[in-house]
């Protein structure tokens, strides 16, 4: 019985040490390649150079105040 309740014992709890080991190694996997995924879907190709490495130097942004898609414009309001 003393046997038994210790396999038991080690079992669950070496179970629960692998499946909280596992969800955490996912849950970072996870946020690593959607970082990467998003991170090469949001860059434009004039943002790379001819070797194909991302431009940090000299990148302009503009914004716009009041700017409006024409998609949300009907068309007789043009």
């Amino acid at each position: 019985m003393e046997l038994t309740l210790i396999t038991l014992t080690f079992s669950v709890l070496f179970s629960f040490m692998f499946f909280v080991v596992g969800a955490l190694s996912v849950w970072v996997l996870r946020d690593y390649i959607k970082k990467r995924i998003d991170a090469r879907l949001s860059m434009h190709p004039e943002m790379y150079d001819e070797e194909g490495n991302l431009l940090t130097e000299g990148l302009i942004a503009f914004n716009f105040d009041g700017y409006t898609e024409f998609s949300d414009i009907e068309p007789d309001e043009l």
